[in-house]
């Protein structure tokens, strides 16, 4: 099913009650529409934040500014336009994990770093509801609900009920149902474990050790 902006405010209208009227577009004049509009985009940005989704993430080449940080780094890169969060940084675009994670620190919207080619994996603001998975969309317009109750119902147990709901028992789901969706390998910044890896034993089982050398572990 496809959503739009307005039909996922209207399923947080819904979940807020009787009390809350139906939308027919964010600048339809409403109390409930000028409420949607403001808050929204914060509501989307604090949940995009919250995880690694794999429908937002996104990858991408940096460009160094011209101005070097002052100490401590080599290079300055402006975060791009549309970054919640970034993720790695690497020195190449290469998809070996083993050969990734370079140092680097976050200063303002500028990451800081020694790497002078510098590539990102971060998560950006998606904004497409088509792009979303349904367990997202759900804790989407149960946070919009969130915020919408209070102002509207004015019933401080409803909104506790819904944070609850959100925290406990919708992010949760959401968040194991998107660890389905691929498979990564934490990297270890160790130049004797890398040695002990010979002939694609990294991928194949995850055996630390050639079988030739050391036989079946």
């Amino acid at each position: 099913m496809s959503y739009t902006q307005v039909q996922i405010c209207n399923l947080a209208l819904a979940k807020v009650g009787d009390d809350a009227a139906q939308i027919t577009s964010l600048t339809d004049g409403s109390r409930e529409a000028a409420l949607c509009t403001k808050f929204y985009e914060p509501t989307l940005r604090e949940l995009l934040s919250l995880h690694t989704w794999n429908f937002s993430k996104a990858y991408g080449e940096l460009s160094a500014s011209t101005t070097d940080p002052t100490f401590g780094w080599d290079f300055s890169y402006p975060l791009p336009a549309d970054c919640i969060r970034p993720l790695e940084l690497r020195s190449y675009n290469s998809s070996e994990t083993y050969k990734l994670l370079d140092e680097w620190t976050v200063v303002g919207r500028n990451i800081y770093t020694n790497v002078q080619d510098a590539y990102i994996i971060y998560v950006k603001y998606e904004t497409d509801p088509n792009a979303m998975t349904p367990l997202f969309i759900r804790a989407l317009y149960t946070g919009l609900a969130s915020k919408l109750a209070y102002p509207l119902t004015e019933d401080s147990r409803l909104v506790a009920a819904l944070e609850n709901e959100l925290s406990q028992v919708i992010l949760p789901e959401a968040k194991r149902v998107n660890a389905f969706e691929g498979q990564k390998f934490d990297y270890i910044n160790s130049e004797w474990i890398q040695s002990s890896f010979s002939n694609g034993a990294m991928y194949e089982g995850m055996k630390g050790f050639a079988q030739e050398n050391y036989g079946d572990l």
